[in-house]
C-alpha cells in the first residue's frame, strides 16, 4: 500500500472521529481538492 493511501486513510479516520484537522492541513498543501472530496464522501457515509 502506498504512503498516500495510508495517509488518506488516517485523514479519513481522524475526520470521522470529529477532528477536522484535515481542512487546516488541506489549506497548507496543494492537494486540497482531493482531500475535500474524501471529506465529502465521509459526510455522505455518516448521513446515511
Amino acid at each position: 500500500m502506498s504512503q498516500k493511501k495510508i495517509f488518506i486513510r488516517k485523514l479519513a479516520k481522524s475526520a470521522i472521529s470529529g477532528k477536522i484537522v484535515t481542512l487546516n492541513y488541506a489549506q497548507k498543501h496543494p492537494r486540497t481538492t482531493y482531500i475535500e472530496r474524501v471529506l465529502v464522501e465521509i459526510k455522505k457515509q455518516k448521513s446515511k
